[in-house]
């Protein structure tokens, strides 16, 4: 354990070791395309070798292109591209790694050593706990995940996020299990299984986009709403950051973020409609307050979740609130015309392919 600027402390850990090589797995925000630049520069200066290899996706952003070779912007088209190409399998573990005993190591931080406070009740964390999630979603609730997921209620989702997030979990050994969970479940089974691997090409399609549109952390996707006018109210804003709206779904949502740094996908969706299109507060406030509290923090999903209800997205239509909260009388919404520009049009998601045979659903 090393504390300090990543670069610097990673090529004089491989000095310190007589090491002749820096291994490790691919990112592709920007701020870790920074870093493992830095590393390779300052690794080639003390003549060590750097090799990158790819773990945080199935796929690299550079694997799943058009024929033309241009990224792309819809969902549905990157889906069916995804599913043709082959995924490499998960490679064993090993068994021991051995430190040098000369090599010496901080102790690891605590909170204390941030000076933070402990804010939520977050899940247990590490490798061994991320694969009890992972069996024992596999073992009952990815069965009833396609008609089940959109229920908040219910706790019917994987709850990995975090754990893709944070590399206790590679997306490749969860696709496997998969893969093996569709071979010998039943075909209605099999349902639950294939709408869950969507979900996974989804994450991959975003990381896409965040890596060919590095902009999009900061800037909207579509031009053309750059002009938006948005209202600040500071006591509004509070409000629904608190979880003291008075309308309960949202309240409910913001609470439980609050308190576990979690929120269902359906709810995330339903609170950043009410502050970006009843509060008309700008999104990059919501993107600040999820970055602070969800344990999957800095994850292009929570960038999307933010981007399709503000209408700003890829593979966005219309800019209109896909939730209703009864009772509740919207604003006006802001519509953008449909368009086919460069031949990317928007449509509806849907589970693509059946992961047991390899072939498109009709």
């Amino acid at each position: 354990m090393r504390s300090g600027s990543p670069a610097e402390e990673l090529v004089k850990l491989a000095l310190e070791s007589e090491a002749q090589t820096i291994y490790f797995n691919q990112n592709y925000g920007p701020y870790d395309v920074q870093i493992e630049q830095h590393i390779r520069q300052t690794a080639r200066s003390a003549g060590i070798e750097v090799r990158a290899f790819k773990d945080t996706l199935i796929l690299a952003p550079e694997e799943v292109l058009h024929q033309a070779g241009k990224p792309f912007r819809v969902f549905t088209a990157c889906a069916k591209a995804w599913h043709q190409h082959a995924k490499a399998k998960p490679l064993p573990a090993l068994r021991q790694i051995t430190t040098p005993a000369a090599i010496k190591s901080e102790p690891i931080p605590t909170l204390d050593h941030w000076e933070l406070m402990p804010e939520a009740n977050v899940l247990q964390p590490g490798e061994k706990a991320a694969g009890h999630r992972l069996k024992r979603f596999l073992r009952g609730a990815i069965f009833e995940y396609a008609a089940q997921r959109n229920q908040p209620s219910l706790e019917a989702t994987s709850r990995l996020s975090q754990d893709f997030r944070f590399g206790t979990l590679s997306p490749r050994e969860v696709y496997a299990a998969c893969h093996e969970t569709a071979r010998i479940c039943t075909p209605a089974e099999r349902r639950g299984v294939n709408t869950f691997v969507n979900e996974l090409v989804w994450r991959e399609f975003y990381f896409q986009i965040l890596w060919h549109f590095p902009n999009v952390l900061d800037e909207n996707f579509s031009p053309q709403f750059s002009t938006l006018q948005w209202d600040y109210d500071s006591a509004q804003f509070r409000r629904w950051c608190e979880g003291t709206t008075g309308f309960p779904i949202v309240d409910a949502g913001m609470r439980e973020l609050n308190t576990t740094g979690f929120m269902h996908n359906r709810v995330r969706m339903i609170v950043a409609m009410f502050l970006t299109k009843d509060l008309h507060i700008h999104w990059r406030g919501g993107r600040k307050l999820f970055y602070a509290k969800a344990s999957r923090r800095r994850h292009p999903g929570q960038q999307r979740g933010l981007a399709m209800v503000r209408g700003v997205q890829a593979q966005t239509q219309h800019l209109t609130s896909e939730f209703r909260i009864p009772g509740h009388k919207r604003r006006p919404a802001i519509r953008k015309a449909t368009t086919s520009k460069d031949g990317f049009r928007s449509s509806k998601m849907s589970t693509l392919f059946d992961l047991h045979n390899h072939r498109p659903r009709n």
